[in-house]
């Protein structure tokens, strides 16, 4: 009990630290810029990034907490279990009104303000608060299938790049968001409220007051909400009809469902067609995902016979490639035709829409090449988590080389999209063609190549391989903070245009390779259980 209560305390003064630098980042860029927007503008980007990040906690908490299965057993109500598990989202939302307030008071503080303003600091970051949980439940209900988990961890990891290289990128990037802040605060909806801390500045418009409607609009939208969850929050076991017999001959079994379709009877066979099932073995065929589309084509043969075993473990419904990346190629069609026509009605807003049609389908596309099925299912056993792989006579190797050959197969598809995208990025900011094919070509490269890493970073998430104080741990601590480090470093020299670049997109390949076979090492000689304690 002590040490869990020293683990939540290290925590807890992490994530304070982090409210206190998203206040001091806050007042650096209005120090330096010397616009209020700027300065507000951080604590927006940041909300944003929150957003996603409990869009995702929102549905662990409710669907995916380890204690649910023993709370369905209480004598409590559907509704009951509903507000404990609502209840505890919030509390763990409570951070960010630190950051807000943090961010705000910095703001605040920058500007001078007299104590009667400081009395607005706090409604206003109340306000953004609501706004971000209110969002955060609207983006739960109607998109629960986007890749929220990819955004938490991909952006954390951006901002670390952009630390260690702060001496290059900061200032063209801070003269970037001082140029966007106005149009920043408003186009994204979490900013709408923050907005409002403009109207205690002396000259300021007083139509930004008009942000008050829609932001009151998206609280609105909280209790709604609420209920539209708790209406599909419950528990008790699902009992279904009885239904027909599955004949492997779909041809046959369609014909003879055909002639009983009339009757409400389900379609059974006799024993003697069971029977004939079993002596052929037609029941043990595998789902044909190979017949799906040509991707999925091609990574069946290029599968070897075990991998096509561990392809049924890890996605016991098959492969569905194809039709997701015609799922990523509409939404992005679709968003620049919206951002074509918006160009028409407000020729400002062109630059925004794309930058969020590419956000979307950008993070759907990560989330793709990134997808490992339920490899890494953890299962709860008496009070830790274990990875659902280690059930099974299944090695560090032979599984991660599946999952790569399953990235590495839609290596085509995403290399039309990021040179696509490169290409219309470098359009409209008015840069040459050629230069955002080759940087499109890198990137698909380095997606492609932190899969390994990426696969490395899964297996570690479901041991116990950082826990406790022996020299094994230390290293490889160390080979993880080194290794990442690293590979963002030869990531972002690869961007160079000259031919050097490309040498350090391969050796960012090679480094990703080359720490999932170290990390492997520490793997196969049995150095840490596979096992966690779950998060509280």
């Amino acid at each position: 009990m002590r040490r869990s209560r020293k683990e939540h305390s290290l925590a807890l003064i992490f994530r304070v630290a982090i409210s206190i630098g998203v206040g001091a980042l806050a007042w650096f860029a209005g120090s330096k810029t010397q616009h209020p927007s700027t300065a507000l503008a951080v604590v927006t980007l940041w909300m944003f990034f929150l957003l996603f990040t409990h869009a995702q906690r929102l549905l662990v908490t409710l669907y995916g907490e380890g204690d649910l299965s023993a709370l369905s057993l209480l004598p409590v109500t559907n509704e009951t279990i509903f507000r404990w598990q609502l209840q505890k989202f919030v509390r763990r939302s409570g951070m960010s009104l630190l950051d807000l307030l943090c961010g705000l008071s910095a703001v605040a503080w920058w500007l001078e303000f007299p104590p009667l303003k400081w009395l607005a600091v706090l409604p206003i970051a109340t306000l953004a608060w609501l706004t971000l949980l209110a969002l955060a439940m609207l983006m739960a209900i109607y998109f629960p299938a986007f890749p929220y988990a990819i955004v938490s961890a991909v952006a954390p990891i951006i901002g670390l790049a952009l630390f260690f290289a702060r001496e290059y990128v900061g200032p063209p990037l801070l003269a970037t968001l001082d140029r966007a802040a106005p149009h920043l605060n408003v186009v994204l909806p979490v900013g709408w409220p923050i907005s409002l801390f403009q109207l205690l500045l002396a000259e300021t418009s007083w139509l930004i007051a008009t942000l008050l409607l829609p932001t009151a609009a998206i609280i609105w939208t909280i209790k709604h909400s609420m209920s539209r969850l708790q209406s599909t929050y419950e528990f008790h076991e699902v009992v279904v009809g009885e239904a027909p017999d599955l004949v492997p001959e779909e041809a046959a079994a369609e014909a003879a469902i055909s002639e009983t379709s009339s009757t409400d009877q389900p379609f059974h066979i006799g024993v003697t067609a069971i029977e004939d099932i079993i002596r052929a073995r037609h029941f043990m065929a595998a789902p044909q995902w190979r017949e799906r589309g040509w991707f999925e084509e091609l990574l069946w043969r290029w599968l070897t016979v075990r991998e096509k075993a561990l392809a049924e473990f890890v996605f016991p419904d098959g492969f569905i490639i194809t039709n997701a990346w015609k799922g990523i190629a509409k939404t992005f069609v679709i968003t620049m035709l919206l951002a074509l026509v918006a160009a028409y009605v407000f020729p400002a807003a062109r630059n925004w829409m794309l930058g969020i049609g590419l956000f979307i389908t950008g993070f759907q596309a990560l989330g793709r090449m990134l997808d490992a099925g339920r490899a890494f299912q953890a299962i709860p056993c008496s009070g830790v988590n274990i990875p659902m792989y280690a059930v099974y006579p299944i090695g560090y190797r032979e599984l991660g080389r599946v999952l790569m050959k399953y990235t590495t197969v839609q290596a085509p598809a995403l290399l039309a999209f990021t040179v696509f995208a490169s290409v219309l990025t470098v359009a409209v900011i008015k840069q040459p063609i050629a230069l955002g094919a080759i940087i499109g070509c890198k990137l698909a490269i380095l997606v492609v190549g932190a899969r390994a890493f990426a696969l490395a970073l899964s297996f570690s998430s479901n041991t116990n391989d950082t826990s406790g104080f022996r020299f094994h741990v230390f290293a490889l601590i160390a080979l993880i903070v080194f290794g990442g480090i690293l590979f963002l470093l030869l990531a972002g020299a690869s961007l160079a245009t000259q031919w050097l670049g490309w040498i350090f997109c391969l050796a960012a390949v090679a480094q990703s390779y080359a720490f999932f076979r170290i990390y492997g090492w520490f793997y196969n000689r049995t150095r840490f259980d596979l096992m966690a304690f779950p998060r509280q």
